[in-house]
């Protein structure tokens, strides 16, 4: 089935296409990821043939709905336990990122390969991945929570307590303090009860630890 976008003669390509990649987040909710991993392809193509017959600012504007698809797919097939797909995907997210020159975007598109870094057992990379986000954005930004929330978990991976507990703390203080008005969207899903989910491996790893 093709999925059908606003039909407003008003709405611009890239705002038509945010729209489908958000309507496409909510079924995966609905109906799980791999219903909707067609429907995402599909939509990435329509956009990339739209991308390769534009110009100037009106292609440059089509690279941010083509970073949050590929961000997408890079989680659907994260939720799938595909990994190597999930890493091709965010790869592309965050080539897109740095063709699109947004900083918070690439800062993004690195936090979530150290999300990736965590499911997969690579604490190290998770570390590194997610330490080169937080020198991209001020500390007082969204996506500096996302990724000090998963360099948390990296530590906590690898089994130094002290350290995830001092940024999951530094995460949650910025939820408190966040003054952020140009976050990118999907960083808006962080909250006090997503870094409670990834503190508990706090828990996890000194229980490790006394084995």
């Amino acid at each position: 089935p093709r999925l059908r976008l606003p039909d407003d003669p008003d709405s611009r390509p890239a705002e038509r296409f945010l729209l489908a990649r958000r309507a496409l987040r909510d079924n995966d909710n609905l109906f799980g990821p791999r219903d909707v991993i067609p429907l995402a392809m599909r939509q990435l193509a329509l956009l990339r043939e739209l991308s390769r017959t534009s110009r100037g600012g009106d292609r440059r504007e089509l690279l941010l709905p083509q970073v949050q698809f590929a961000d997408l797919l890079g989680w659907l097939y994260q939720d799938c336990r595909e990994f190597d797909a999930a890493r091709h995907w965010l790869d592309r997210a965050l080539e897109w990122a740095h063709m699109l020159d947004d900083q918070a975007c690439v800062a993004f598109a690195l936090a979530r390969k150290s999300q990736l870094a965590c499911d997969t057992r690579e604490p190290d990379t998770a570390i590194a991945t997610a330490e080169a986000a937080m020198r991209i954005v001020s500390e007082r930004e969204l996506v500096g929570a996302v990724a000090a929330t998963y360099a948390a978990h990296g530590h906590a991976l690898s089994g130094d307590a002290a350290t995830a507990q001092r940024l999951y703390d530094k995460a949650r203080a910025t939820l408190g303090t966040n003054d952020d008005t140009g976050a990118v969207p999907w960083a808006t899903f962080l909250d006090d009860a997503y870094i409670d989910v990834y503190q508990a491996e706090i828990g996890r790893a000194s229980c490790r630890e006394r084995v």
